[in-house]
């Protein structure tokens, strides 16, 4: 396990949707030379954290339409957008949240570290959830625009809501 490569579950979704080898060749390549995450260039934090502390305190999901008001400007058209998705998800569910730990999942010699955003019950099936942003580009397929995606069928799941973003 010591000479096993460990990557983000972001970084191995990013890889497996990319179509083409000259893609994933060139994310690779992206990932060895800058490997750690960085806060201070995660364009999404804030709202990561925001649907997490909304989640956990029982507030009402419509809270989160404030953070669009307390971004910077350049990502306010973007929040807004990804904001009325997320609520408008939550509310056509019963929706109940718990907390979650982190794992990791192995493969040979490749450790995926699984670090869910939350825990939701959502219409009585228990999942983590990982909110996954990206913006669209020809590099990268998704099968919907708006999509939950069952990634192993036990309850892990990545939350993909419509992305225009523009940075």
């Amino acid at each position: 396990m010591n000479d096993a490569t460990s990557i983000s579950l972001t970084q191995f979704i990013d890889f497996s949707t990319k179509v083409s080898t000259t893609a994933r060749i060139n994310f690779i390549k992206k990932v060895k030379a800058d490997p750690d995450y960085t806060p201070a260039t995660d364009y999404w934090k804030q709202l990561r954290a925001e649907i997490k502390r909304i989640h956990e305190r029982g507030l009402p999901i419509e809270e989160l339409y404030s953070l669009s008001d307390r971004v910077s400007d350049n990502k306010k058209d973007n929040y807004a957008k990804n904001i009325r998705n997320y609520v408008k998800f939550i509310k056509k569910h019963n929706v109940e949240f718990f907390n979650t730990g982190k794992a990791f999942w192995q493969y040979d010699e490749l450790n995926v570290r699984t670090t869910p955003e939350l825990g939701l019950r959502i219409n009585g099936q228990n999942y983590l959830v990982k909110n996954w942003y990206k913006k669209n580009n020809n590099n990268t397929k998704v099968t919907k625009k708006e999509h939950i995606h069952n990634s192993n069928h036990d309850g892990i799941i990545s939350a993909r809501f419509r992305d225009s973003t523009r940075h």
